[in-house]
């Protein structure tokens, strides 16, 4: 794995210098709808390290500044190297025109994510140093959490279109669909997130890692199930992860 920007920059320059948002962006895993899933990251850092990715994007409307703390002391063999809240000029410091998706009123849009998202959304850039017991098969030295307490599609937009760049990969893992708080089927195409994605003038990421947890008895059916559910018709079967028990989590690649 080639060096990151991370590895030459000091606590002091994390939390002081200008924010780095087109190198947190560039090569980064977007997870919308993430919670605090480890799983993500654990599959990234130990069984893709020819990805060279050191940057993750997690963006969920439905969590606390004060559960992401207790969830980023908990992550196994790294240490917590800093913690540094964003204001919004920082990730998009010449702000940004949303374009909404065809058949969304933004009125519409705007009063369903009220009903579900915390009032009191956030930004905070995290920077992760791996432990000096584990080796460089547990992963990277360093890896960057860039976390958004905001909604998925709007945040692609704002962040990958105006930066104008394309993440490597997109994480569509049990996103709320149904009895959960999304307000739009990730897994469906010419949905919003979908259009968001296909519409970039950058192009498509490279991969889609997706799936849910699933109940199936062997790894075949979850992995059948996780590849029924997605419905983006740019990605076909690539493998599964194997940072998931049961492998109901698999990884489609663009055509």
């Amino acid at each position: 794995m080639k060096k990151s920007y991370l590895y030459g920059l000091s606590t002091n320059a994390i939390l002081n210098d200008p924010f780095p948002v087109k190198e947190v962006l560039e090569n980064s895993i977007y997870y919308p709808a993430s919670g605090f899933d480890g799983g993500l990251i654990r599959d990234v850092n130990r069984n893709r390290q020819d990805w060279d990715v050191a940057s993750f994007v997690y963006c969920d409307y439905h969590v606390t500044v004060e559960e992401l703390r207790e969830s980023a002391l908990q992550m196994r063999g790294y240490t917590l190297l800093a913690w540094r809240d964003l204001r919004m000029e920082e990730l998009i410091p010449n702000g940004w025109n949303q374009l909404m998706p065809l058949n969304i009123g933004l009125g519409r849009y705007q009063d369903t994510i009220r009903r579900f998202a915390n009032p009191n959304p956030f930004a905070v850039w995290m920077v992760f140093s791996r432990n000096p017991e584990y080796e460089a098969e547990h992963g990277p030295s360093r890896f960057s959490l860039l976390y958004l307490c905001a909604e998925g599609v709007a945040s692609y937009q704002a962040l990958y279109w105006t930066h104008h760049c394309v993440p490597r990969a997109i994480a569509i893992i049990q996103p709320g669909t149904g009895f959960g708080f999304n307000w739009t089927d990730f897994y469906q195409k010419d949905k919003p997130l979908h259009w968001v994605v296909k519409n970039h003038p950058e192009g498509m990421p490279e991969y889609v890692l997706t799936g849910h947890y699933s109940q199936s008895a062997t790894s075949a059916n979850a992995r059948l199930d996780a590849h029924h559910s997605f419905n983006w018709p740019e990605y076909g079967f690539y493998e599964p992860s194997v940072g998931y028990p049961r492998h109901e989590v698999i990884i489609m690649k663009k055509d």
